[in-house]
């Protein structure tokens, strides 16, 4: 009788909304400064599996060979943590905006 969905989906969902589901977002606010190098933006599905520090390790040790093979390596990683947890693999999306 009721949806499965998770909270990254809701958005728009009254049903959902009705049985408590709320789809605000958690937003931070930082300052971009001159030796900042990238952002990233991403659902639950990716923090609940890494860690910030994880991630900027990911795409430190990525960012020269291509931009892609970041998300790639991130995505591969998010999977191996969530299934040796055993835990389901939900949606996972993420955008790394480069800032050069």
């Amino acid at each position: 009788m009721y949806p499965a969905l998770g909270i990254s989906r809701s958005f728009g969902d009254l049903i959902s909304h009705q049985i408590g589901v709320c789809s605000e977002p958690e937003i931070r606010i930082h300052e971009i400064l001159q030796h900042d190098k990238f952002f990233v933006i991403g659902s639950v599905s990716l923090w609940e599996h890494l860690g910030p520090e994880e991630v900027i390790e990911i795409i430190n040790e990525n960012e020269l060979k291509d931009y892609g093979s970041c998300s790639d390596m991130i995505y591969m990683k998010v999977k191996e943590t969530a299934l040796s947890e055993g835990q389901p693999l939900d949606d996972v999306t993420f955008i790394i905006s480069h800032l050069n």
